[in-house]
């Protein structure tokens, strides 16, 4: 079974429909606070640090709640803390009531056929992305890109990487150096504020801002091979 895809449709700081690749083996969900960092966080206060495990065993995934303050619903149905529940394909998952609701897909999956079915989600076009270095701009498909100051500094990291995975790290000292401390990093730069500023820019994308894929607990890529 090919790698799962969690589909944000309502969750600060994540936009509608955004997707986070599912690579790990158990990844904690919830709201970074103090040493807490999840894999997956959400910014409203509703949230609790450690919310939710998404786990996988084989080509088998189930979601625990582990004893969240304002709960968890698989579907309609209210989950017992600290117990496993087998989750599937299109299966909605909503935390506090729905103040964060996200679904897990997978691009392949077998129905309860047996068939094997693609994806729900249909594809998107692929654009051709230019930076015309002469005039420092962007060009989608030819038509030029109302960018300034970080927003575009980001887009040209994320271009002149794109297709790999930029590094959390590397977006603080490219697009934050006047913030530099005496060790050249950054390091007052929260992830809250590179969240921020990825949502706004790829609101500036549309409709193609889903090519910036989140990369849990790392950073973002520039994924142009994505037609999800």
């Amino acid at each position: 079974m090919d790698s799962p895809l969690l589909v944000v449709k309502k969750g600060e700081p994540y936009k509608v429909n955004e997707l986070i690749n599912i690579l790990k083996p158990e990844v904690l969900i919830g709201r970074i606070s103090g040493d807490t960092l999840p894999d997956i966080s959400f910014s409203n206060s509703a949230i609790s640090r450690r919310h939710l495990l998404l786990k996988r065993k084989n080509d088998q995934f189930a979601i625990q709640d582990l004893d969240s303050k304002h709960g968890t619903r698989l579907n309609n149905l209210k989950l017992s803390p600290f117990q496993d529940y087998r989750i599937q394909h299109d299966d909605i998952i909503t935390l506090c009531e729905g103040v964060v609701v996200f679904k897990l897909v997978f691009p392949r999956h077998t129905n309860i056929n047996g068939e094997e079915t693609t994806d729900a989600l249909a594809p998107k076009e692929i654009p051709i992305i230019y930076f015309n270095n002469d005039r420092r701009e962007f060009l989608i498909n030819g038509k030029t890109l109302s960018l300034s100051g970080k927003d575009f500094d980001l887009l040209l990291l994320f271009y002149n990487n794109q297709s790999r995975a930029v590094s959390n790290d590397l977006i603080r000292i490219t697009i934050w150096p006047e913030r530099l401390d005496s060790e050249g990093t950054a390091s007052d730069v929260g992830n809250n504020e590179i969240n921020t500023l990825v949502y706004r820019l790829r609101r500036k994308l549309e409709p193609y801002g889903h090519l910036i894929v989140g990369l849990p607990r790392f950073g973002y890529m520039l994924d142009l091979d994505n037609k999800i």
